[in-house]
């Protein structure tokens, strides 16, 4: 494990209203088009659905989607948490 991900382990999710969501920590976007976005956010993955979505910002410090949000879903087994499940550095 890298000490980067030791160290960083936790993202945290800010959501306004229905139209932007911005997303701390996160490690990589693994698919994205107008309608959907997919983040590995380390120890979860990230889904974001809506119409018209847009990357504002995107840094080590993490992105901004907006448009008009309509599901955002969080499910366990980012690529962190699959090194920690398998014992792998």
């Amino acid at each position: 494990m890298r000490a980067k991900d030791f160290l960083a382990v936790s993202t945290s999710t800010q959501i306004y209203d229905n139209d932007k969501v911005v997303l701390s920590r996160c490690r990589r976007i693994i698919e994205y088009d107008d309608i959907y976005l997919k983040a590995d956010a380390g120890s979860v993955i990230i889904e974001i659905w809506g119409t018209g979505l847009v990357i504002n910002e995107c840094g080590e410090e993490g992105i901004e989607v907006s448009g008009r949000i309509k599901n955002v879903e969080f499910t366990e087994g980012g690529r962190l948490f699959e090194n920690q499940k398998n014992g792998k550095n």
